[in-house]
């Protein structure tokens, strides 16, 4: 049975991806969160203090924690990799992913394999349903891949991204509707806007919180668009008051 492991190089690369994923989502959950504690507190008439003061210290604070976590994040992530091992033999494939038990296919049982450039491998059974992933950064990954063609045909799926394009567009989008909402005076601008808001970021949030094993900062992420989804509804309602 010959053991394969993930190169220098790739280990490096899916780093330097997961980073770029953390702080893509990372900084725009940081500027929704400041911009809604900065609405907050000038609705609240706290003190004399600048808005862009408030909002600028406040995008700091966030900014040092995301950094600080992300780096924490990264050496986990980068210790689980290293741990990775594909073993191959004759008629078996055995993975152990991210630190926990082995995972095996016998050549019989797989159902699907699927080619996923840049990145990944995806291995597939069925009964009982269960999944390997090679990633394409593996030493010598053509080997591993030529020996897995002769037991089944492989499907090209679509290409992954580092960074998720529609959902840095949703983030965006809700950055622009965010400030809207705290910037506009009109009532029939406010009221639409922030209640579009409302719904994507609660369900963006729940969506989230749904999935299990979820890390310490990913669950905090979706808490502070949370709480931005409450002061949005605060500026609502302030609005509706001051009209009547």
């Amino acid at each position: 049975m010959k053991s394969y492991h993930i190169s220098q190089a790739g280990i490096r690369r899916a780093r330097r991806a997961f980073v770029l994923r953390g702080a893509a989502g990372g900084v725009v959950v940081a500027v929704l969160a400041s911009l809604a504690l900065t609405a907050l507190q000038q609705s609240l008439g706290t003190g004399p203090v600048s808005p862009v003061l408030i909002f600028a210290g406040l995008l700091a604070v966030f900014l040092i924690g995301l950094a600080l976590g992300l780096h924490r994040a990264a050496r986990r992530i980068t210790q689980r990799i290293k741990a990775y091992e594909l073993r191959l033999d004759e008629n078996t494939l055995s993975a152990t992913q991210g630190g926990g038990r082995p995972v095996k296919i016998r050549r019989d049982q797989i159902a699907r394999l699927e080619e996923r450039p840049p990145e990944v491998l995806l291995v597939e059974a069925d009964n009982p349903p269960r999944t390997i992933s090679i990633p394409m950064a593996l030493d010598r990954y053509d080997e591993v891949r030529a020996q897995l063609a002769a037991w089944h045909s492989i499907e090209t799926g679509g290409a992954q991204h580092v960074v998720s394009v529609p959902l840095t567009a949703f983030l965006l989008i809700n950055v622009i509707g965010i400030s809207v909402v705290f910037l506009a005076r009109s009532l029939w601008i406010v009221l639409p806007v922030g209640g579009v808001l409302m719904v994507s970021l609660s369900y963006l949030a729940v969506s989230i919180l749904r999935r299990p094993g979820l890390e310490r900062r990913v669950r905090f992420s979706a808490m502070l668009l949370l709480l931005t989804v409450l002061v949005i509804a605060l500026r609502l309602a302030g609005m509706l008051n001051g009209a009547g």
